[in-house]
């Protein structure tokens, strides 16, 4: 693909960027609207006729809102303002949801305020930013999702600009930016997990949910997503719910694990499950034991085989010998 240049003077390997004559850019009706990013935040004009510009990221808006002149540059003929006068930089039209708008108040309650206190006397009083993740943690966790209003009451609290604190939100896929069910699923779909049957398990979620990765189910019980790597390789394929891992599945007692938390949430409170153990196979501490409240019954995290956390699936094949010290090698003693 040839590039048009100046005539007048030649490309050649002294010639310089500004020097070379590009073809400007022409719109197509097909193209999707230009794209600026800001720190990696894709800023998107929504409405072409307004000019109206969102921030957009993980392919839906946000309630973000930046500086113009820090997504755009400087417009073409004009100058930035100077930092020590001038009028302030213009804003970003953001797209605000009913649920996560900056209007929404939120504050930390006293326990996790107690425990923000811990938390920042881990960290010199200078660096205290450094703790933007846990109290990230702490806030999506009292809230159930990190909101707009989370991110700026930790901007606040460490005394950091707002942005820095969206950047790591934004970066996280720990951090879930919108409102998630009850139970949040998340299906590893990396390549160790895919060779061993992630999608049958995917499948198995997609089926008995009724619902795809992304989005969630009618009642807000659960809410579904495809994730990479968890960490649980060797004992692929495995689903992430809440904070458990639940590891050796298949497609069978994907169903089951699903239709035990179903009828848990129904019949139980949310602590089903971690009462009374009413049965489960040898193998490990509690390794695959099945929990039992009132006519629910829920299996462990962990590994859905029976066996304890990564060891050999056809059980030990070393270290069977019984165990000696120097009793064995020092007759003398």
């Amino acid at each position: 693909m040839s590039t048009n240049h100046n005539p007048a003077k030649p490309i050649s390997p002294s010639t310089t960027f500004d020097e070379i004559a590009l073809p400007s850019y022409t719109k197509r009706p097909d193209q999707r609207p230009p794209i600026a990013t800001h720190h990696g935040i894709e800023a998107r004009t929504i409405n072409t006729a307004t000019g109206a510009t969102a921030l957009v990221a993980d392919g839906g808006p946000s309630a973000l809102s930046i500086p113009e002149s820090d997504v755009h540059g400087e417009r073409e003929g004009e100058e930035r303002e100077s930092s020590s006068g001038g009028s302030p930089p213009r804003s970003i039209t953001s797209i605000e949801l009913p649920e996560n708008n900056p209007n929404i108040p939120f504050e930390f309650n006293a326990i996790n305020n107690k425990l923000i206190d811990e938390i920042l006397k881990r960290y010199p009083e200078q660096y205290k930013k450094a703790a933007v993740m846990p109290l990230l943690d702490l806030g999506q966790r009292q809230l159930g999702y990190t909101s707009i209003s989370v991110m700026n009451e930790v901007a606040r609290l460490l005394e950091m600009p707002p942005m820095r604190v969206y950047e790591v939100a934004t970066f996280y896929t720990m951090y879930n930016r919108s409102p998630v069910g009850k139970f949040h699923v998340q299906a590893c779909t990396t390549t160790p997990c895919q060779l061993c049957g992630s999608d049958g398990v995917m499948k198995a979620i997609e089926s008995n949910l009724g619902i795809h990765p992304g989005e969630t189910t009618a009642d807000n019980l659960f809410t579904f997503t495809e994730v990479e790597c968890l960490g649980a390789c060797v004992n692929g394929p495995m689903i992430q719910i809440n904070d458990d891992y639940y590891e050796d599945l298949t497609p069978e007692s994907t169903n089951a694990l699903l239709d035990a938390l179903r009828s848990a949430s129904q019949q139980t409170s949310s602590d089903a499950g971690k009462d009374a153990v009413k049965s489960g196979p040898s193998g490990g501490d509690n390794a695959g034991a099945v929990y039992s409240k009132g006519k629910t019954t829920l299996p462990s995290p962990g590994p859905m085989t029976g066996r304890k956390t990564c060891e050999n699936k056809a059980g030990l094949t070393n270290l069977t010998e019984p165990k000696w010290g120097v009793e064995t090698t020092r007759t003398d003693l």
